[in-house]
């Protein structure tokens, strides 16, 4: 891990990832888990916010989505942000797990497939891959 936090601590540039999530622990663990990196991690709990997010602030260098949210699911969210913001790199991250969840989401535009919980490393170096 050490060396994975070296290579995104490399770049002094500042990062942002909006994370959307409607789980609020989930949203804390991942910031505890980039808190040390020079990384702004905005969240939504719903696909709304989110939306209004991206209409209205910053160009985000990743978005992580979970599947499942109040007021729409992730598949669709998915393809409203890829409409406006074609070349970001989305992730989905559910407790949904299964081979075949994994491969739909894959299959349907999201750049990488992370089940909840985490592992921290397997985490950080699917961070590391699409902020640096």
């Amino acid at each position: 891990m050490d060396k994975q936090r070296k290579q995104i601590n490399a770049n002094s540039k500042a990062k942002s990832i909006l994370v959307i999530d409607d789980n609020c622990t989930a949203c804390l663990l991942i910031n505890e888990i980039l808190s040390d990196y020079n990384i702004r991690i905005p969240t939504a709990n719903t696909g709304n916010i989110a939306l209004w997010y991206i209409e209205n602030f910053e160009k985000f260098d990743l978005i992580i989505i979970d599947i499942r949210l109040p007021d729409m699911n992730g598949f669709d969210l998915l393809c409203r942000i890829k409409a406006t913001s074609p070349s970001v790199p989305i992730i989905a991250h559910t407790a949904l797990v299964s081979k075949q969840i994994k491969e739909i989401c894959l299959n349907c535009g999201f750049s990488e497939f992370i089940e909840k919980p985490s592992d921290i490393d397997s985490f950080i170096s699917i961070i590391n891959k699409y902020i640096f």
